[in-house]
């Protein structure tokens, strides 16, 4: 019992520190706020800047303000607003933009929202301004820029997870403070780290046994489709198809795979590569086996190229997963049970799953490539966010988008 004492002490003890260095910094942007919030437009702040001109941002911290003439040559901004269940404070929060002393015709203001338990009807499938038009792709892509190469950088895995370990640490606080919270996430980051733990002690072994598995099955020459599982937490899974889990999709493409694919063709079943092990597909798919009568039919794996299965795989069935975009770039025929933005007919199979068994055909090489290029040049920025060159990068190639009037998406429509 001491041990277990002193263990809740320390983890508490880490978990106020934590708070308490958090609180520091909002007192520090609270004291800049003050500093600067008196300062009127067009008042000089120091006597070293040029005859006539108003500070915005300096080096010694003052609070910088141009003169209304220099604010005709301020950039076009866009303020982004990712809100998750707060409908209580979004129009607070809307009204607080709306207020800062910008010019309103040089800011365009972006809501991104989600609410937990809204209907999935089709107003909540597809959200993308791009066209759902293939002629569209077909003459805009031709005439994209030349892409430029995306520029590499290192972001170390251990690096993310303790960034990703440092950020949950306060919500062990949430079981006694606020025991009935209720995040996005199925499960609270003790339970997802546990698992991952568990998941990961088995993937070497998962592997050597998987590799032997996929590498039978390519030499066999045997037919097979493929079924890439995604998380049942993900916003695609969630908000954005008509299955609330992947035991749903499971079965259901297990039920249409018996009774309408060729008797010889095999049903690959692969799992996907951060799931949190909480979920025993292999057992559940085991089951299914036996009451559609598909024993010997179907494989799961839990790792394993998905690469060297799409090269030869018959078809690709997913929800909306980006290895379906993967699939149409191995020219592998697919078909998605939901709407993603790269369901475009030319691509992927139109009809029911029933039908695509027997009729898979290949994506138009011609139009994906088109796609592709557009999707990269309308919505896709090289950087990242887990170490300094990628956040430099990423600084460098969002910027000009921000500022700029019109999205790359928006010249072109």
């Amino acid at each position: 019992m001491a041990i277990m004492a002193y263990l809740v002490l320390g983890i508490y003890t880490i978990a106020l520190l934590y708070i308490t260095i958090y609180c520091v910094m909002q007192f520090k942007l609270l004291y800049h706020y003050k500093k600067g919030a008196d300062i009127p437009l067009g008042k000089k702040v120091t006597s070293t800047q040029q005859e006539g001109s108003m500070v915005l941002a300096g080096s010694d911290n003052t609070l910088i303000v141009s003169s209304e003439e220099e604010m005709e040559e301020w950039p076009f901004v866009t303020v982004q607003l990712p809100i998750y269940n707060e409908k209580y404070v979004a129009a607070r929060l809307v009204d607080a933009v709306c207020a800062m002393d910008y010019p309103k015709e040089k800011m365009k203001i972006m809501l991104s929202t989600f609410q937990q338990g809204a209907p999935k009807d089709k107003t909540h499938q597809y959200y993308s301004l791009l066209p759902r038009d293939p002629d569209w792709f077909r003459d805009v892509g031709k005439h994209v820029h030349q892409l430029v190469l995306p520029r590499p950088f290192n972001s170390h895995f251990s690096i993310r997870a303790a960034y990703d370990v440092i950020y949950h640490i306060p919500d062990l606080l949430n079981l006694i403070l606020f025991p009935h919270y209720q995040g996005h996430a199925p499960v609270n980051a003790c339970v997802e780290y546990i698992g991952y733990i568990r998941r990961f002690t088995l993937l070497n072994w998962w592997h050597n046994h998987d590799s032997e598995t996929i590498n039978d099955l390519l030499t066999s020459k045997r037919s097979f489709y493929l079924l890439p599982l995604q998380l049942n937490g993900d916003a695609q899974i969630q908000f954005h198809s008509p299955f609330d889990n992947m035991h749903e999709v499971i079965e259901f493409v297990m039920a249409s795979f018996a009774h309408h694919a060729g008797k010889d063709a095999v049903l690959v079943i692969k799992n996907h590569p951060l799931d949190m092990g909480l979920e025993n597909y292999r057992k559940f798919i085991r089951q299914l086996e036996y009451d559609f009568g598909l024993k010997g039919r179907v494989i799961f794996l839990e790792s394993g190229s998905l690469t060297a299965l799409l090269e030869m795989a018959s078809g690709t069935v997913t929800v909306n997963s980006t290895a379906g975009g993967l699939a149409l770039e191995y020219d592998c025929p697919t078909k998605t049970l939901s709407d993603p933005i790269y369901n475009l007919p030319g691509l992927t199979f139109q009809g029911e799953l029933d039908m695509f068994w027997e009729n898979a055909e290949k994506p138009e090489q011609e139009l994906y490539q088109c796609y592709r290029n557009t999707v990269i040049h309308t919505t896709q920025i090289n950087g990242g966010l887990y170490c300094r060159r990628g956040i430099e990068i990423l600084v460098q190639n969002a910027c000009p988008i921000l500022e700029a009037e019109k999205s790359p998406l928006e010249q072109l429509l």
